[in-house]
Protein backbone atom coordinates (compact mmCIF):
# COMPACT_ATOMS: atom_id res chain seq x y z
CA UNK A 1 0.00 0.00 0.00
CA UNK A 2 2.73 2.45 0.99
CA UNK A 3 4.82 1.51 -2.05
CA UNK A 4 1.79 1.94 -4.29
CA UNK A 5 1.16 5.39 -2.83
CA UNK A 6 4.73 6.55 -3.53
CA UNK A 7 4.66 5.10 -7.04
CA UNK A 8 1.38 6.93 -7.71
CA UNK A 9 2.80 10.19 -6.39
CA UNK A 10 5.94 9.78 -8.51
CA UNK A 11 3.96 9.16 -11.68
CA UNK A 12 1.37 11.86 -11.12
CA UNK A 13 3.95 14.52 -10.29
CA UNK A 14 6.48 13.51 -12.96
CA UNK A 15 5.60 16.55 -15.14
CA UNK A 16 6.54 18.71 -12.15
CA UNK A 17 9.81 16.92 -11.32
CA UNK A 18 10.87 16.99 -14.98
CA UNK A 19 10.70 20.79 -15.27
CA UNK A 20 12.33 21.66 -11.93
CA UNK A 21 15.97 21.63 -13.23
CA UNK A 22 15.04 23.98 -16.05
CA UNK A 23 13.01 26.19 -13.75
CA UNK A 24 15.97 26.57 -11.39
CA UNK A 25 18.87 26.84 -13.81
CA UNK A 26 17.61 28.29 -17.10
CA UNK A 27 18.79 31.73 -18.18
CA UNK A 28 16.81 34.67 -16.75
CA UNK A 29 14.85 32.33 -14.47
CA UNK A 30 12.71 33.70 -11.67
CA UNK A 31 13.69 30.72 -9.50
CA UNK A 32 17.49 30.94 -9.31
CA UNK A 33 17.11 30.82 -5.51
CA UNK A 34 15.22 27.51 -5.81
CA UNK A 35 18.14 25.15 -5.12
CA UNK A 36 18.72 26.86 -1.75
CA UNK A 37 15.15 26.38 -0.52
CA UNK A 38 15.43 22.67 0.46
CA UNK A 39 18.58 23.48 2.45
CA UNK A 40 16.76 26.32 4.21
CA UNK A 41 13.91 23.93 5.08
CA UNK A 42 16.41 21.39 6.41
CA UNK A 43 18.05 24.09 8.55
CA UNK A 44 14.71 25.22 10.01
CA UNK A 45 13.80 21.59 10.86
CA UNK A 46 17.23 21.15 12.44
CA UNK A 47 16.74 24.28 14.55
CA UNK A 48 13.32 23.05 15.70
CA UNK A 49 14.29 19.40 16.12
CA UNK A 50 14.57 19.39 19.93
CA UNK A 51 11.02 20.69 20.22
CA UNK A 52 9.73 18.47 17.44
CA UNK A 53 11.02 15.21 18.85
CA UNK A 54 9.38 16.03 22.18
CA UNK A 55 5.96 16.10 20.50
CA UNK A 56 3.73 13.00 20.68
CA UNK A 57 3.69 10.95 17.48
CA UNK A 58 0.93 8.68 16.31
CA UNK A 59 -0.63 7.60 13.04
CA UNK A 60 -3.70 9.68 12.20
CA UNK A 61 -5.93 7.79 9.75
CA UNK A 62 -8.34 10.71 9.02
CA UNK A 63 -5.43 12.49 7.30
CA UNK A 64 -5.76 9.94 4.49
CA UNK A 65 -9.28 11.09 3.59
CA UNK A 66 -8.34 14.04 1.30
CA UNK A 67 -5.39 12.26 -0.35
CA UNK A 68 -7.31 10.48 -3.14
CA UNK A 69 -8.96 13.78 -4.08
CA UNK A 70 -5.60 15.57 -4.06
CA UNK A 71 -4.09 12.86 -6.24
CA UNK A 72 -7.00 13.20 -8.66
CA UNK A 73 -6.56 16.98 -8.85
CA UNK A 74 -2.83 16.47 -9.39
CA UNK A 75 -3.54 13.95 -12.15
CA UNK A 76 -5.78 16.48 -13.90
CA UNK A 77 -3.04 19.08 -13.48
CA UNK A 78 -0.46 16.70 -14.96
CA UNK A 79 -2.68 15.96 -17.95
CA UNK A 80 -3.14 19.67 -18.66
CA UNK A 81 0.42 20.62 -17.61
CA UNK A 82 -0.78 23.04 -14.92
CA UNK A 83 2.38 23.58 -12.89
CA UNK A 84 0.61 25.79 -10.34
CA UNK A 85 -1.98 23.08 -9.65
CA UNK A 86 0.72 20.40 -9.38
CA UNK A 87 2.80 22.53 -7.02
CA UNK A 88 -0.12 23.33 -4.71
CA UNK A 89 -1.38 19.75 -4.54
CA UNK A 90 2.17 18.50 -3.88
CA UNK A 91 2.52 20.83 -0.89
CA UNK A 92 -0.87 19.76 0.49
CA UNK A 93 0.05 16.09 0.08
CA UNK A 94 3.24 16.66 2.05
CA UNK A 95 1.26 18.34 4.85
CA UNK A 96 -1.33 15.54 5.04
CA UNK A 97 1.39 12.88 4.81
CA UNK A 98 3.16 14.34 7.85
CA UNK A 99 -0.21 14.53 9.60
CA UNK A 100 -0.87 10.86 8.81
CA UNK A 101 2.57 9.58 9.83
CA UNK A 102 3.22 11.70 12.93
CA UNK A 103 -0.03 13.38 13.96
CA UNK A 104 -1.56 16.83 14.00
CA UNK A 105 1.04 18.41 16.30
CA UNK A 106 3.89 17.49 13.95
CA UNK A 107 1.89 18.68 10.95
CA UNK A 108 1.24 22.02 12.62
CA UNK A 109 4.81 22.58 13.81
CA UNK A 110 6.26 21.71 10.40
CA UNK A 111 3.63 23.62 8.41
CA UNK A 112 5.74 26.76 7.92
CA UNK A 113 8.89 25.04 6.58
CA UNK A 114 6.74 22.74 4.43
CA UNK A 115 4.88 25.65 2.84
CA UNK A 116 8.22 27.46 2.46
CA UNK A 117 8.91 25.02 -0.38
CA UNK A 118 6.49 27.16 -2.42
CA UNK A 119 9.44 29.45 -3.24
CA UNK A 120 11.18 26.60 -5.09
CA UNK A 121 8.17 25.52 -7.15
CA UNK A 122 6.86 26.97 -10.45
CA UNK A 123 3.77 28.41 -8.84
CA UNK A 124 4.28 32.11 -9.38
CA UNK A 125 3.46 32.37 -13.09
CA UNK A 126 0.17 34.31 -12.72
CA UNK A 127 1.78 36.81 -10.33
CA UNK A 128 4.77 37.24 -12.65
CA UNK A 129 2.47 37.92 -15.61
CA UNK A 130 0.35 40.40 -13.64
CA UNK A 131 3.02 42.51 -11.95
CA UNK A 132 6.04 42.47 -14.29
CA UNK A 133 5.07 45.55 -16.30
CA UNK A 134 4.05 47.74 -13.32
CA UNK A 135 7.33 46.89 -11.56
CA UNK A 136 9.26 47.66 -14.75
CA UNK A 137 7.82 51.15 -14.78
CA UNK A 138 8.33 51.69 -11.05
CA UNK A 139 11.96 50.54 -11.30
CA UNK A 140 12.49 52.80 -14.33
CA UNK A 141 11.17 55.81 -12.42
CA UNK A 142 13.33 54.97 -9.39
CA UNK A 143 16.38 54.62 -11.64
CA UNK A 144 15.63 57.96 -13.30
CA UNK A 145 15.47 59.73 -9.93
CA UNK A 146 18.72 58.12 -8.74
CA UNK A 147 20.57 59.06 -11.92
CA UNK A 148 19.43 62.66 -11.43
CA UNK A 149 20.75 62.52 -7.86
CA UNK A 150 24.06 61.18 -9.21
CA UNK A 151 24.40 64.41 -11.19
CA UNK A 152 23.76 62.81 -14.58
CA UNK A 153 21.29 64.01 -17.21
CA UNK A 154 18.89 61.14 -17.92
CA UNK A 155 16.06 61.51 -20.43
CA UNK A 156 13.05 59.18 -20.30
CA UNK A 157 12.35 57.94 -23.80
CA UNK A 158 9.33 55.78 -23.00
CA UNK A 159 7.91 54.00 -19.95
CA UNK A 160 10.97 51.74 -19.53
CA UNK A 161 13.77 53.44 -21.50
CA UNK A 162 16.26 56.01 -20.19
CA UNK A 163 18.73 57.80 -22.46
CA UNK A 164 22.10 58.86 -21.07
CA UNK A 165 24.84 60.76 -22.83
CA UNK A 166 26.67 57.62 -23.98
CA UNK A 167 24.37 54.76 -23.03
CA UNK A 168 20.75 53.63 -23.33
CA UNK A 169 19.10 51.89 -20.40
CA UNK A 170 16.32 49.56 -21.49
CA UNK A 171 14.63 48.28 -18.32
CA UNK A 172 13.36 45.03 -19.80
CA UNK A 173 11.35 42.22 -18.23
CA UNK A 174 14.38 40.58 -16.54
CA UNK A 175 15.15 43.90 -14.82
CA UNK A 176 11.62 44.51 -13.53
CA UNK A 177 12.66 43.48 -10.03
CA UNK A 178 10.27 40.53 -9.76
CA UNK A 179 13.11 38.01 -9.71
CA UNK A 180 14.69 39.91 -6.85
CA UNK A 181 11.31 40.31 -5.12
CA UNK A 182 10.67 36.54 -5.15
CA UNK A 183 14.14 35.88 -3.75
CA UNK A 184 13.75 38.63 -1.12
CA UNK A 185 10.33 37.24 -0.16
CA UNK A 186 11.99 33.87 0.41
CA UNK A 187 14.69 35.56 2.50
CA UNK A 188 11.99 37.41 4.48
CA UNK A 189 10.05 34.28 5.40
CA UNK A 190 13.25 32.36 6.15
CA UNK A 191 14.26 34.95 8.74
CA UNK A 192 10.70 35.00 10.08
CA UNK A 193 10.95 31.24 10.70
CA UNK A 194 14.33 31.27 12.45
CA UNK A 195 14.25 34.62 14.28
CA UNK A 196 12.91 34.99 17.80
CA UNK A 197 10.93 38.17 17.26
CA UNK A 198 7.47 39.43 18.20
CA UNK A 199 4.45 39.44 15.93
CA UNK A 200 4.79 43.14 15.08
CA UNK A 201 8.39 42.51 13.98
CA UNK A 202 7.12 39.85 11.56
CA UNK A 203 4.76 42.44 10.09
CA UNK A 204 7.61 44.94 9.76
CA UNK A 205 9.76 42.42 7.88
CA UNK A 206 6.94 41.71 5.40
CA UNK A 207 6.25 45.43 4.87
CA UNK A 208 9.99 46.08 4.46
CA UNK A 209 10.47 43.56 1.63
CA UNK A 210 8.78 45.41 -1.27
CA UNK A 211 10.29 48.91 -0.81
CA UNK A 212 13.73 47.40 -0.18
CA UNK A 213 13.47 45.35 -3.37
CA UNK A 214 12.38 48.33 -5.46
CA UNK A 215 15.17 50.52 -4.03
CA UNK A 216 17.95 47.93 -4.46
CA UNK A 217 16.76 47.07 -7.97
CA UNK A 218 16.68 50.74 -8.92
CA UNK A 219 20.19 51.23 -7.52
CA UNK A 220 21.38 48.20 -9.51
CA UNK A 221 19.92 49.52 -12.77
CA UNK A 222 21.28 53.00 -12.11
CA UNK A 223 24.76 51.56 -11.54
CA UNK A 224 24.46 49.67 -14.84
CA UNK A 225 23.74 53.03 -16.45
CA UNK A 226 26.72 54.68 -14.74
CA UNK A 227 29.08 51.87 -15.77
CA UNK A 228 27.77 51.77 -19.34
CA UNK A 229 27.85 55.54 -19.71
CA UNK A 230 31.39 55.77 -18.33
CA UNK A 231 33.13 52.69 -19.76
CA UNK A 232 30.98 51.70 -22.70
CA UNK A 233 28.22 49.30 -23.65
CA UNK A 234 30.26 46.12 -23.15
CA UNK A 235 31.16 47.14 -19.60
CA UNK A 236 27.52 47.92 -18.87
CA UNK A 237 26.43 44.54 -20.22
CA UNK A 238 29.07 42.72 -18.16
CA UNK A 239 28.02 44.53 -15.00
CA UNK A 240 24.37 43.75 -15.77
CA UNK A 241 25.13 40.01 -15.93
CA UNK A 242 26.52 39.67 -12.39
CA UNK A 243 24.99 42.64 -10.56
CA UNK A 244 21.86 40.61 -9.79
CA UNK A 245 23.89 38.40 -7.47
CA UNK A 246 25.32 41.46 -5.75
CA UNK A 247 21.78 42.77 -5.20
CA UNK A 248 20.65 39.47 -3.70
CA UNK A 249 23.61 39.24 -1.32
CA UNK A 250 23.10 42.87 -0.30
CA UNK A 251 19.41 42.22 0.45
CA UNK A 252 20.33 39.15 2.50
CA UNK A 253 22.85 41.14 4.57
CA UNK A 254 20.37 43.98 5.12
CA UNK A 255 17.65 41.56 6.26
CA UNK A 256 20.12 39.80 8.55
CA UNK A 257 21.03 43.12 10.15
CA UNK A 258 17.40 44.24 10.47
CA UNK A 259 16.37 40.89 11.98
CA UNK A 260 19.14 41.07 14.59
CA UNK A 261 18.01 44.57 15.52
CA UNK A 262 14.41 43.35 15.87
CA UNK A 263 15.55 40.39 18.00
CA UNK A 264 17.23 42.80 20.39
CA UNK A 265 13.86 44.51 20.85
CA UNK A 266 12.07 41.22 21.67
Amino acid sequence: MVLGFFVSVGLVFFPLWSVIPGVWFEKDTYYSHGPLIPFCVAYVIYEKWDKLKALPRKICWPALIPMPFLLFVAWVGSRTVQQTVLSLTFLLLVVFSIWFVAGIYWAWRTLAPTLFLVFALPIWGPIIDRFTNPLQQISTQGTYVLLKLFGMHPIKDGPTIIQLDNYTLDVGVPCSGLKLLLAVSAITFFFMMIAKIRWWAHVLLVLFALPLTIFINSVRIAMIGVVGNTWGEQAGTSFHDYSGYISLVLCFLIFSWVTKKLESKA
